[in-house]
């Protein structure tokens, strides 16, 4: 039985954070396979480690001198490397990785050298085994995951070693060049880690204590959700809550490893656990998250049209643009679409022209001013009028409802409001189901 365990960014930000690192590593026996971000921001000394490797990588493809930038990407690891008395040559490091710029490598090689330094030096600093993730995990052509590959190599070096450390974010394509992921990607490398090494749990340790029932930035002191199912958790990411890249939860849900989400600054505290259950508490709402800058284009239909036959014509159009819908309330003679803002910005005049055309459009309404707010609880299907409760006090507070959309598992309720009504909104929800806290 292993825990795999990730430390992100400011977890690792510098020898401080390395020395607690360390303790929370030590303290568990079973966290015998660590995964590691890049070096985030530490104080005044400097951006995050990718943001400067990207910007490397632009003075390098722009002809820009890039002495200086190097010198603030050597100092962080050295400081670390020389304040830990590391038995690392980081002087032969950066002399490999000068030459290596000097033959114009591709920017997955350049950028994927944050986690890859760092995981070479807390791997020295724990006695564990670095492991380049270049080595045990595979993506093909088109950027998907090779799992079977990748878990055998995994099981491999785990086997080998008895105790790693592996750099997140990247991995290689069959013909071993640099594959990098989105930002935050080093959480997914945890999840294919603990998938592989069929983990008892997969710790991700970051600089909050798990994650809240609404957005402390708009809610003071929000409860912390101790227990999560995965389909709650990709319904408050996708609407905004994210602690966790998003990449990362799919595949867990598939399995029955728990996640949990922890700080690396609060260690011995319990953090969220999320997990496909069973589950013993009877929370009626799980948690509360939004998001801005949506647009809705409500369609009037002409009597007598077939709705089957107008819904698929009106989504022809909008997949003509590869417009990306994110719902669709409906009422009797009439369907709103509602998009992300930015999705349809520079389209959306042509769009509007092409729906006019259509023969069964009545009329067309723009809302340009929406924000999204998901009511998520794995407990609602059991609790009847939690529809009409969010009208009540939403409607007590003159708070206007412009759409609502619930998932056929009663998962969620998404409400439509206005920008300015945002805030207020989640306020009083939250208030409304978590009294004891507000």
């Amino acid at each position: 039985m292993i825990k795999v365990s990730k430390f992100g960014g400011t977890s690792l930000a510098g020898s401080d954070q390395y020395k607690a690192v360390k303790a929370i590593i030590e303290r568990d026996p079973l966290r015998q396979v660590i995964v590691v971000s890049a070096p985030g921001r530490n104080g005044d000394q400097g951006p995050k480690m990718t943001d400067l490797l990207f910007l490397l990588d632009a003075h390098l493809k722009y002809k820009v001198p890039y002495d200086n930038l190097l010198s603030q990407i050597k100092f962080r690891y050295e400081s670390i490397a020389s304040t830990l008395c590391l038995d690392v040559d980081t002087n032969g490091m950066f002399t490999q990785f000068e030459e290596a710029l000097k033959n114009k490598p591709s920017q997955g090689y350049i950028v994927s050298r944050g986690e890859y330094w760092n995981a070479l030096l807390l791997a020295s600093y724990l006695g564990y085994q670095f492991v380049d993730a270049a080595k045990v995990i595979r993506f093909d052509y088109s950027g998907n995951i090779q799992m079977e590959w990748t878990k055998q190599a995994l099981k491999d070096a785990y086997q080998q070693y008895g105790t790693i450390v592996v750099p997140g974010f990247y991995g290689s394509y069959p013909d071993q060049k640099i594959h990098i992921m989105s930002r935050g990607g080093s959480d997914v490398t945890g999840t294919y880690c603990a998938i592989a090494l069929d983990a008892a749990v997969y710790e991700n340790f970051t600089d909050v204590n798990g994650i809240r029932a609404a957005d402390p930035a708009i809610v003071d002191h929000p409860v912390q959700i101790k227990t999560l199912s995965y389909n709650e958790l990709r319904e408050l990411a996708y609407m905004g809550a994210n602690v966790i890249h998003e990449d990362a939860v799919l595949p867990l849900s598939y399995t029955k490893i728990p996640l949990e989400i922890k700080s690396t600054f609060s260690p011995d505290e319990p953090g969220t656990r999320i997990s496909n259950g069973p589950f013993e508490d009877d929370t009626t709402v799980t948690g509360i998250a939004g998001k801005k800058e949506f647009t809705s284009i409500s369609i009037a239909l002409q009597s007598g049209i077939r709705k089957i036959d107008a819904l698929q014509t009106i989504l022809s159009v909008f997949s003509q643009f590869g417009v990306n819908i994110e719902h669709i309330p409906s009422g009797i003679d009439s369907f709103s679409f509602v998009f992300e803002a930015q999705s349809i910005q520079t389209k959306f005049h042509q769009i509007h022209a092409k729906l006019e055309e259509l023969p069964f459009v009545q009329r067309i309404d723009v809302d340009e001013n929406i924000a999204l707010i998901a009511v998520v609880g794995r407990n609602m299907a059991n609790k009847p009028g939690i529809a009409g409760t969010l009208f009540s006090i939403l409607g007590d507070a003159r708070v206007n409802i412009k759409l609502i959309a619930q998932s056929s598992q009663e998962l969620s309720i998404i409400l439509g409001v206005d920008h300015a009504d945002f805030a207020k909104a989640i306020r009083l929800i939250y208030r409304k189901f978590f009294p004891a806290e507000s």
